[in-house]
């Protein structure tokens, strides 16, 4: 997820269920065509795809698919089954802006990431190992740390609002944690990017927000595999961790 974020995919919107119909609610780019997409689920990404079309035209066939689409099919299938459990499914794309040509040509965006980032990332719902998927994260993860003097934002640390979140089976294993209902006025709106700063010697990675997780609408922040990978290098199931609001959209996560 968070390579996805770093090269520019933004939140769009997500998937809900009312009875038996899927709801896609798009908060953006529903008109656009040459759209690279991504279904990311508790900062997980499910599946990637693109479409020629306008997203909510190409959308259209998830909600409900045709006796010979597989892939509607399929990932209506495999939507459903998250929602029914309550776990969230986002949406997430990178929309083309024209400005990419090799001489007189123009290169389509989607069409020449798609099959790099399947084939880096290998999504599930793609036909990917999740297995694969972990070690490529592993490998690829980018060395980010820095000295917090080098930060101005985190120059007056003491004067921020901090909380303190257990560590249960979920937030160990699944790349995300709940912001309580005391605390959830000090973060940015649903999709809104957060910078997450991880430990004394900071590492950072890009997150977001997803307040459509809890139905008392509280924020979720979404970090993915790096957050995972970070918390289970630093902590057991049942510690405490201590969170650091430095702005509405970034916070840092310290070991106590």
């Amino acid at each position: 997820m968070n390579r996805l974020i770093e090269i520019g995919f933004k939140y769009a919107g997500n998937w809900t269920i009312s009875g038996e119909k899927l709801i896609c609610d798009l908060t953006g780019y529903s008109v656009t065509k040459n759209v690279l997409y991504a279904f990311i689920s508790n900062g997980d990404i499910k599946y990637i795809g693109k479409t020629t079309q306008q997203l909510r035209t190409r959308f259209s066939g998830y909600k409900n698919p045709a006796p010979s689409q597989s892939t509607n099919i399929n990932n209506n299938a495999n939507i459903r089954a998250l929602l029914i459990r309550k776990v969230p499914v986002d949406i997430f794309v990178l929309p083309d802006n024209g400005l990419l040509n090799y001489g007189d040509f123009p290169i389509n965006l989607a069409a020449g990431l798609e099959d790099a980032l399947i084939e880096q990332i290998a999504p599930l719902w793609n036909g990917g190992n999740s297995k694969k998927e972990e070690h490529t994260d592993k490998n690829m993860e980018r060395d980010t740390s820095l000295d917090l003097s080098e930060l101005s934002e985190l120059s007056e640390l003491s004067s921020k609002e901090t909380f303190d979140i257990k560590i249960g089976q979920a937030y160990y294993n699944q790349g995300f944690f709940n912001i309580s209902v005391k605390h959830q006025e000090l973060l940015g709106s649903n999709g809104e990017e957060i910078t997450i700063y991880l430990g004394n010697k900071a590492s950072i990675l890009s997150g977001y927000i997803n307040r459509t997780a809890n139905t008392n609408a509280t924020p979720r922040i979404m970090g993915g595999k790096k957050l995972s990978i970070w918390i289970k290098q630093n902590f057991k199931q049942g510690d405490y961790m201590r969170v650091l609001v430095l702005s509405r959209c970034s916070i840092m996560i310290q070991v106590i």
